[in-house]
């Protein structure tokens, strides 16, 4: 299977019958292509039957089960991505169109960006993506990555749509115990929102998950700085100067902190905000 995520080309391969589902899952949300690959990866399994993942210049990685071998493939997938095309930079955060513009969301690893991303996107939003926005400094632009979301039981329970549709037939999810990879074009198939600089950011607190949801206005100056903390490198040979766009290209934003218990609700808020 190959992936054409510009300006590279990824390809996943496998002799191993019962890892279709990860090779069908890995960058799903990304267009196929006939184009010859740039980067190469590969599942192969081992004599005691669990499975290793095989990345371009990495140690094999394994033996594991093929969630976590598709786990560590994406994200060095992605890495490799970041790495081979010097310019741009990833932010670890999600983004989602909503009428009034896009809206990053940060916030700690379970802070509800998946989920919050995911209610969104089940919704009728578009979506750069749920944990990483692709940054590219000479333009001051943000751009989809088209990685799989990553959910797990607690999310999932709240988002009737998702658990609905998605099954062990539906192409591009994967099923794994404690934790579902579900490819936003599985959800659906116009899910990438355009190019654009966000009008707004929320910041979500992953101690603040009791109670109503809520969303209050906070200080823009504090929103644009998180964000700069969510810069992941190595991605681009000028870090200074990419940060110093990422502060240029929020300078009009609104800011808001999101808690509560509700995602459902939060993300109504979300996308009444701007």
């Amino acid at each position: 299977m190959r992936r054409a995520v510009a300006p590279q080309v990824l390809e996943l391969a496998t002799d191993v019958p019962d890892a279709a589902r990860v090779v069908e899952c890995f960058y799903h949300a990304a267009p196929a292509t006939d184009r010859p690959a740039t980067l190469r990866y590969r599942i192969e399994r081992t004599a005691a039957g669990q499975a290793l993942g095989l990345a371009p210049g990495k140690p094999p990685y394994g033996p594991a089960n093929l969630a976590e071998v598709f786990a560590f493939l994406e994200w060095r997938a992605t890495d490799d991505l970041l790495r081979r095309d010097h310019q741009p930079a990833f932010l670890h955060a999600a983004g989602v169109e909503t009428a009034g513009g896009v809206i990053l969301l940060l916030g700690t690893p379970g802070s509800g960006k998946s989920t919050l991303a995911a209610h969104l996107l089940a919704a009728g939003h578009r979506v750069w993506g749920d944990d990483l926005v692709r940054f590219a400094a000479d333009e001051m632009m943000y751009s989809a990555v088209p990685r799989s979301f990553k959910l797990d039981d607690k999310s999932l329970s709240s988002i009737d749509l998702i658990r609905t549709i998605c099954n062990t037939d539906t192409p591009g999810t994967l099923l794994a115990p404690g934790a579902w990879y579900v490819s936003p074009a599985a959800i659906r198939s116009a899910w990438e929102a355009p190019p654009g600089t966000p009008r707004g950011v929320v910041l979500l607190d992953p101690a603040a998950h009791d109670g109503p949801a809520q969303l209050e206005r906070t200080s823009a100056a504090e929103a644009v700085i998180a964000a700069t903390q969510t810069l992941i490198g190595p991605g681009t040979t000028r870090p200074q100067l990419t940060e110093e766009r990422v502060l240029e290209s929020l300078t009009d934003i609104v800011a808001w902190r999101g808690r509560g218990a509700d995602p459902a609700g939060l993300a109504a808020a979300v996308a009444g905000a701007l």
